[in-house]
């Protein structure tokens, strides 16, 4: 093992010793057409800024450096403003990414949104057997939709991906869902990991697979994970030293996942909250070397530690979670097995 790291694992290094954001997620809306066994919003609500607001947003990181903007929902295609904001993004000069289920968005506004070159959008399924995609977001025709908006991106030239999740009692076959969807013309698939944060009612075991489930889906990630050095004052996130999350009434987290609030983009500019909110300060400062002891184990050069998760499941989010560590176990084990390492 060597210690080497990737141009863009420079970059972000290079932003992080700038005190720079490099990039931001916005939830343009909470609103979904869907209704998702599994969905962490679960039917939540909020207020949704104007495309004034999201425009001065954009703006705004622009100014302090960011290149990289991801957009989310909710269904983002609900917006009749979407690709006017996509639009203004571009022209900003920001590499654009789209979360969507596709379910919803028109022909023509998928067209546009192809035009723009995003550097990659990516639609949610959970099969490649639509009865069992649609019984998993509980609407019957969902799939059909999804897998139309797939096959319209791609003809259009743009950079689009399924992104498959599996849950257990529904798709739990990586291999097979990933052929089945290739074989109704789907050329790039991408894998979820399952996760209950403020689950409708489910518990992680009822949804969640087996190891020998994800082995498959593990192996297939471009980019598969590999060991590498860990020095004490690495980023316990790097995502979050160098990054944020809007949520689409314009209150300002961490991370998608780490529901603690830094202050509002409708009452306070950005520069203001990244320069001086305790909240991203705190998480941003936080360090491997914070890690309540894990400075001895074997195993931390494969570790994807989360301080969203850890924070969600113990309150602290310097306390490793046992099923954090088992899951750098397996993957460690799957990798090293095949040869990955």
């Amino acid at each position: 093992m060597t210690d080497t790291e990737s141009i863009p694992v420079k970059m972000a290094r290079s932003y992080l010793k700038a005190g720079l954001i490099h990039s931001a997620q916005i939830d343009l809306t909470w609103r979904c057409p869907l209704a998702c066994r599994h969905c962490y919003l679960g039917g939540t609500l909020c207020g949704e800024m104007t495309t004034e607001q999201v425009v001065k947003i954009i703006h705004e990181l622009r100014e302090l450096g960011a290149i990289g903007l991801g957009f989310s929902g909710g269904e983002v295609f609900l917006r009749s403003d979407v690709i006017e904001i996509f639009r203004e993004a571009r022209r900003c000069g920001f590499d654009i990414r789209v979360k969507t289920s596709g379910v919803g968005a028109g022909a023509g506004e998928l067209m546009q949104l192809a035009a723009m070159t995003p550097s990659r959008v990516d639609i949610s399924l959970y099969s490649d057997i639509p009865e069992v995609h649609d019984a998993v977001v509980r609407r019957p025709g969902a799939f059909a939709k999804s897998l139309k908006a797939i096959l319209l991106l791609q003809e259009s030239g743009a950079n689009v991906a399924a992104i498959l999740t599996l849950l257990k009692g529904f798709c739990d076959n990586a291999e097979a869902a990933t052929l089945g969807l290739r074989k109704r013309g789907v050329k790039l698939v991408g894998f979820n990991t399952y996760r209950a944060y403020n689950c409708q009612g489910w518990a992680e075991r009822d949804l969640a697979v087996d190891d020998s489930a994800l082995e498959y889906q593990l192996l297939a990630i471009p980019g598969r994970p590999r060991p590498r050095f860990v020095r004490p004052d690495d980023p316990l996130c790097m995502g979050v030293a160098i990054g944020i999350y809007v949520r689409p009434d314009g209150t300002v987290q961490p991370c998608v996942s780490l529901g603690v609030h830094a202050g509002s983009l409708l009452e306070t500019s950005l520069a203001e909250l990244w320069n001086d909110s305790p909240v991203l300060k705190y998480y941003r400062n936080l360090r491997r070397k914070d890690l309540s002891g894990c400075a001895e184990c074997g195993d931390r050069t494969w570790c994807g530690y989360c301080p969203a998760r850890a924070y969600n499941e113990t309150g602290d989010p310097t306390k490793p979670v046992p099923d954090m560590c088992q899951a750098t176990r397996f993957r460690k084990s799957v990798l090293e097995r095949q040869g990955a390492a």
